[in-house]
């Protein structure tokens, strides 16, 4: 199991690193460059999800919370 994730990882890195392999093996021709995902835009969309999904976490946490057993 740790091999394997250990391979995963670092596919990973290596397709987020050298992105440009990876739009070689796509049908239609694609621009490795034209995507920037590192715009002001992109940063703030990313960091607003996981604003709100933090939010909503909290605000459900309670419901998380187990109940006790009754046991007769």
């Amino acid at each position: 199991m740790m091999a394997a994730m250990a391979v995963a990882a670092f596919f990973c890195i290596f397709i987020g690193c050298a992105s440009g392999l990876l739009y070689q093996l796509l049908p239609y021709k694609a621009e490795a460059l034209a995507y920037a995902p590192y715009t002001p835009y992109h940063i703030c969309e990313t960091l607003l999800i996981l604003l709100f999904t933090a939010v909503g976490f909290f605000l459900l946490l309670r419901k998380a919370q187990p109940e006790p057993l009754n046991q007769p």
